[in-house]
């Protein structure tokens, strides 16, 4: 069988089709950058979050009973504190037990 061009031919298209139109260019160029920048911003959340949740395994894992005591839940956690919808559902029990959790929590909110 002889090789299509049709695939090809379908991505220049698109192109061809922004290489001509500049408006359309300076909108392509301007959602690439709001794109890099979205995924440089998710990467910073991702790494304070996974940091965040280690300093918990570390600071609250051994309580009995505790959220923190594995990584995973832990950083499920975290994340629940960075999105504020469950905070007392999350801080509260570490808070109950220490009252130095607070500044735990408190120096992650203000992060």
């Amino acid at each position: 069988g002889a090789w299509r061009w049709g695939p090809a031919f379908r991505l220049l298209r698109a192109y061809v089709f922004v290489s001509l139109h500049s408006s359309l260019r300076v909108a392509c160029v301007n959602m690439l950058r709001t794109v890099r920048a979205l995924a440089e911003t998710l990467f910073m959340l991702a790494v304070l979050v996974a940091l965040c949740a280690w300093a918990a395994v570390l600071l609250f894992g051994e309580e009995p009973g505790s959220p923190f005591a594995t990584w995973p839940g832990s950083a499920l956690r975290i994340f629940t504190l960075s999105t504020v919808t469950n905070f007392p559902g999350v801080a509260l029990g570490p808070l109950r037990r220490s009252r130095a959790a607070f500044f735990f929590f408190a120096g992650f909110l203000c992060v």
